[in-house]
């Protein structure tokens, strides 16, 4: 977080994030026409993790992905009027290949 506020620092209870992976590019509408798979389960919008079969480790693929943050229904009153600037980054590492 760029901006802090109990938004992004309660894990339980402030913003949580999914990262859901489409073979192909997302509709405006936001759907996938093509496979559809989650890539990293909901969870605090602040965290490091690794991305779960996401399509792009096919060789010459494309991860065209779809970032959902949201406050659950367990937030209370405390989170009205709270607000944090957040930066993602991804990070993508090429492994090494292997004898063909």
């Amino acid at each position: 977080a760029t901006t802090s506020s109990i938004l992004d620092s309660d894990p339980a209870n402030g913003l949580q994030m999914s990262v859901e992976s489409c073979s192909v590019a997302w509709a405006a509408d936001g759907t996938c026409s093509g496979a559809q798979r989650t890539v990293l389960a909901p969870g605090p919008a602040v965290r490091t993790a690794d991305l779960a079969d996401p399509f792009g480790l096919t060789a010459g693929s494309t991860d065209h992905l779809a970032v959902t943050l949201g406050v659950p229904a367990s937030a209370g009153d405390a989170f009205r009027g709270q607000s944090s600037a957040l930066s993602l980054t991804f990070t993508a590492t090429q492994r090494d290949g292997g004898s063909r």
